[in-house]
């Protein structure tokens, strides 16, 4: 019996808000792809876009735009999965909007 692998990767550009820990290494960019990779089924992140920035005593809440690369058990592009995994992860507040990335045919 073989078995497969029933999840694909899933890829979109995300705006979202989260809070980042204060007192981390690295820039606020760094510390924006720490918190969503340590959210499950994200594979990669990149940030595009750090808009807000709103300190707070322990932690700075950010709004931005990233690009993630989803471990998912999708048959399809489903926004709320996507949205459901990442506000599920410690961190993450809210997620604005989904946009799934389509490749092209050669």
């Amino acid at each position: 019996m073989q078995l497969h692998d029933t999840t694909s990767a899933v890829e979109a550009t995300v705006a979202l808000e989260l809070r980042v820990p204060r007192g981390e290494p690295g820039g606020l960019t760094d510390g924006v792809v720490a918190v969503l990779e340590r959210v499950a089924g994200v594979r990669a992140v990149t940030v595009d876009h750090v808009h807000t920035v709103r300190p707070s005593p322990a932690d700075l809440y950010v709004t931005a735009t990233v690009d993630l690369a989803f471990a998912l058990d999708l048959d399809r592009d489903d926004e709320r999965t996507v949205r459901t995994t990442l506000t599920d992860g410690f961190g993450v507040i809210d997620v604005e909007s989904v946009t799934f990335r389509r490749e092209t045919p050669p």
